[in-house]
């Protein structure tokens, strides 16, 4: 990361990856920035059809059930389906650039990067949870996944391997610092 990344522009990179890192479970109604989107989430469960999400439903991934959000009537944003893509990572990474382009020229680099690293990076974790990703959206609608290891949403293998990645990060960027 120290070629594309110079030392003046890593606080910008580890921030925006920070930040870009939950953006794919934008469409869970009980996600980091999901709770903060106004669209009404829906559930699709095993007996009950298509419903209203609510908080206290209690919803979790892989016990009878699909949650998402809808956007427009009849249009649903499933969970693990087009926001859990390389297309959404791409059209993030677009409107990143934009933005930047627009207003914030000398970050346009750090902040781009630090989205794709960070929205990819949560992307690279899904593939390995038990629910499969639509990995190839908009190009298929196939879900992909790695088949071992297998780890459950939540658990505590989960926690263990997000704190190592991070420990690392943050073991990289503390190393690059102290190296002025």
């Amino acid at each position: 990361m120290s070629a594309l990344v110079p030392h003046a522009d890593l606080a910008p990179f580890l921030v925006s990856a920070a930040l870009a890192g939950p953006l794919a479970d934008v469409d869970h109604p009980a996600s980091m920035y999901g709770r903060f989107i106004p669209l009404p989430g829906v559930i699709l469960g095993s007996k009950e059809g298509l419903r209203a999400w609510t908080p206290s439903f209690g919803f979790r991934d892989g016990h009878g059930g699909r949650v998402g959000r809808e956007i427009l009537p009849k249009v649903i944003l499933w969970h693990r389906a087009q926001t859990h893509s390389l297309g959404a990572a791409a059209i993030a990474a677009a409107a990143t650039a934009l933005l930047c382009w627009l207003f914030f020229r000398q970050a346009l680099l750090p902040v781009t990067l630090g989205v794709c690293v960070g929205y990819l990076s949560h992307l690279a974790l899904d593939l390995i949870n038990i629910s499969p990703i639509m990995l190839w959206w908009p190009f298929s609608r196939k879900t992909a996944h790695i088949r071992w290891p297998r780890i459950r949403v939540g658990s505590p293998w989960e926690w263990l391997v997000t704190a190592a990645l991070a420990l690392g990060m943050a073991g990289d960027g503390v190393m690059r610092l102290l190296r002025l």
